[in-house]
């Protein structure tokens, strides 16, 4: 067993990974995003594209759920979030479409970043760290 960092959001979501690091370095700021919540009986299709390290580093989309944005924002699996029982309903959970600029020389870590600063700023996502044993 080696210790892990895990997350712990108001909105009772538990991440078991190392993101703490990147979270306590200074916030980065998207210089444009749009999120907006898409309407149930739309498609829910994965989508995500665009970013650091992509062939489109300057714009990141998505059309994700909460689990996934929140996999991509901190560098876990999704596997590794635990929290209430809507965040596993794959199939009821709503669907978010985002679109953001950003510098084209933004790092794949300033981009976590900024992905994180958006869901603390949209959804008033409030965290703190915990340690937590797991698998090595």
């Amino acid at each position: 067993m080696k210790p892990n960092a895990a997350l712990v959001t108001a909105m009772g979501i538990v991440m078991a990974g190392t993101a703490g690091p990147a979270l306590r370095a200074q916030a980065l700021f998207y210089d444009a995003a749009s999120v907006k919540v898409q309407d149930p009986d739309s498609p829910k299709i994965f989508q995500m594209s665009g970013g650091p390290g992509t062939n489109d580093p300057g714009r990141f989309r998505a059309h994700v759920n909460m689990s996934s944005l929140l996999s991509a924002a901190f560098g876990l699996g999704v596997d590794q979030i635990k929290g209430p029982a809507w965040l596993r309903d794959f199939t009821a959970m709503p669907y978010y479409e985002i679109v953001a600029t950003m510098p084209p020389d933004t790092t794949k870590e300033q981009g976590e970043r900024m992905l994180q600063k958006l869901l603390i700023e949209r959804s008033h996502l409030v965290f703190h760290y915990e340690t937590m044993n797991a698998p090595g």
